[in-house]
């Protein structure tokens, strides 16, 4: 805060006013009422008595008045002062301001440097202290592959022994073994003559099976173009087989016409009802094949190098009427059973049924 001033005091000086003015009036009534001297060598009257207190009194107020002008020079000159000493009381302490708000940026800057210092302090020992550890663990990891290639070393040496020993070992096997060949190798020239003779008996032999399996192929096929028995019997197997192909070609529609072999056995069947699309097939299948278990039999079976042999016969092309006819034919010569026509006249149905509605 700033420093008030103090106003100007003139109490001082209308005391000295009165004080003088006390005073006239003492030395007047002194003069009236002091009592004469006994004795005196100079009498004086009681006007010169009052004048010579006149005289007295005015000096008296003369001088206090000087003193008095002294005393407001003096307290002119003491505000003078007073105001100089305030002012630059001002000027110090706005000096002191300034200096006290300097001292506080320096010390503030000196607080950042401390900091700085003690970050840089902090960091300078934890990367000592990383250091450190990476040292540690250089010279561990130093003294970890020491000790591994003193063992690698230790290990080469004991495989180096090893190896000398091994091939010690195989040289004596190598000499034992190479007697042994020379030995094998006079016995291959002796099973290489075996063995040309053997290939040549054994392509006679092959000629002699191939000519008896023709004969017996000839035979029957002549057997199932004049017997009825064997003939009946191929037109059986005919309905089987023209059943397979023509659940194939509904099975697989991108199969060619010529395909000669269907699926050989039940679980084929059952990968094939699963195709997308024919659901409506699958329902016909099951309601009407799977309720005749030979006949599920039947067109499950693989028919093998028999296949084809003896369709060449004079049978029904697959006519429903036809094949119904050599069905009860067979059935009258007693060369099918009741279970067997009936079996036959579900696929003769089923394959009749698929050929009109897809084929």
């Amino acid at each position: 805060m700033d420093r008030q001033l103090p106003e100007k005091d003139t109490s001082s000086l209308e005391q000295l006013s009165v004080q003088s003015d006390l005073a006239y009036n003492d030395a007047i009534r002194d003069a009236f009422d002091a009592p004469a001297a006994p004795t005196a060598p100079v009498v004086l009257t009681r006007s010169e008595k009052l004048q010579m207190a006149v005289k007295q009194t005015y000096e008296r107020k003369h001088d206090l008045t000087r003193n008095a002008k002294q005393v407001e020079e003096g307290w002119v000159k003491a505000n003078e002062v007073r105001e100089k000493a305030d002012a630059d009381a001002e000027s110090l302490r706005d000096k002191a301001e300034a200096a006290k708000a300097e001292i506080w940026a320096t010390i503030r800057r000196m607080e950042a440097v401390l900091k700085r210092i003690e970050a840089d302090r902090a960091a300078d020992r934890a990367k000592a202290e990383e250091d450190r550890v990476k040292a540690e663990a250089d010279r561990a990891k130093a003294e970890e592959d020491r000790a591994k290639a003193e063992a690698v070393r230790a290990k080469a040496e004991a495989d180096r022994a090893a190896e000398r020993a091994k091939i010690k070992s195989l040289e004596a096997k190598f000499a034992t073994l190479d007697s042994e060949v020379k030995m094998l190798k006079s016995k291959v020239e002796v099973l290489e003559f075996e063995k040309a003779n053997v290939e040549a008996r054994l392509r006679a032999h092959t000629q002699d099976i191939d000519l008896v399996f023709g004969m017996a192929k000839e035979v029957a096929q002549y057997v199932a173009s004049q017997d009825s028995l064997w003939m009946n019997r191929i037109r059986r197997r005919a309905i089987v087989i023209n059943s397979q192909e023509v659940l194939a070609r509904i099975l697989l529609p991108g199969s060619p016409p010529d395909n000669k072999n269907p699926p050989p056995d039940s679980k084929t069947w059952r990968n094939m009802l699963e195709l997308e699309g024919k659901l409506s097939f699958t329902k016909t299948l099951i309601n009407t094949l799977m309720t005749d278990d030979l006949a599920m039999q039947w067109i499950s079976e693989d028919f093998g190098e028999f296949r084809d042999l003896g369709n060449d016969a004079a049978h029904p092309k697959y006519s429903k009427k036809v094949w119904q006819e050599v069905i009860d034919h067979m059935s009258i010569e007693n060369q099918i059973d009741e279970e067997e026509k009936r079996s036959l006249g579900v696929l003769v149905n089923v394959t009749s049924y698929f050929k009109n509605e897809y084929l």
